[in-house]
């Protein structure tokens, strides 16, 4: 995912690389992008009108803040639907800037305040990094340890090969994974066919959510899968 470029969906390069794709018959998925929670902070190829675009929750009732929002710069409703995408294990690979990120975090967690004054007065860009205030090193030590703490990225190592992290980046290929499932079972199925059982089958995050949020919501590849085999003629699954 990355932000809004200016370019309206008809004129974008990668867009027109989309379309050109999903009329091969090939399903695109996109990440939304973590440039949320402020509106229109999605761009291409996310705002594509005919690929399918994918938001991040952390649970059936709360959208990720840093999810991107719609509308796109041609005013259609973006995100499409939503899937999981904070405290996505993965492996992790040494060397890498979100291993590096990993570590570093894990780090911090475990400093107790003496440690933190340190490391906030070895690098004060740390402060307005991760937004803390400015008096940070003038508040209590149990004070500055929840600011500090609570101010980190939702990451971490549950064990030394690999990393829980967040990202649309995570949530997209779960929704790619749903429907490679869905093209097992009806590989005549087109990509707007695909799109459209997606949409119609997800489920609505919550009432404090608009569509530019969460779009038709968040995806259940059980029902998805129900009811592209039942078009089939095909008993739905138990």
């Amino acid at each position: 995912g990355s932000g809004p470029d200016g370019y309206p969906d008809t004129m974008s390069p990668m867009n027109k690389a989309v379309a050109e794709a999903i009329d091969a018959g090939i399903v695109v998925v996109s990440a939304a992008g973590n440039s949320g929670p402020g509106a229109k902070t999605i761009g291409s190829p996310a705002d594509s009108a005919r690929g399918i675009t994918v938001g991040s929750v952390l649970d059936e009732h709360k959208v990720s803040g840093f999810s991107s929002r719609g509308p796109t710069e041609d005013g259609l409703v973006k995100p499409d639907v939503m899937a999981p995408g904070e405290y996505i294990i993965s492996w992790g690979v040494p060397g890498s800037s979100l291993y590096r990120t990993a570590k570093a975090v894990e780090n911090i967690r475990d400093m107790n305040d003496k440690q933190l004054i340190k490391l906030l007065k070895d690098k004060p860009r740390l402060i307005d990094a991760l937004g803390l205030p400015k008096d940070i090193l003038k508040k209590t030590p149990e004070e500055r340890e929840n600011l500090v703490k609570f101010a980190l990225p939702p990451i971490y190592m549950p064990d030394p090969d690999h990393i829980a992290a967040p990202g649309t980046s995570f949530s997209s290929p779960e929704v790619a994974g749903i429907i490679a499932n869905l093209k097992q079972a009806a590989p005549d199925a087109t990509p707007d066919k695909i799109k459209n059982i997606l949409m119609k089958t997800a489920d609505d995050v919550g009432r404090k959510y608009n569509k530019y949020d969460e779009g038709s919501g968040l995806v259940d590849g059980q029902e998805a899968l129900d009811k592209i085999t039942a078009k089939r003629g095909r008993p739905k699954k138990a």
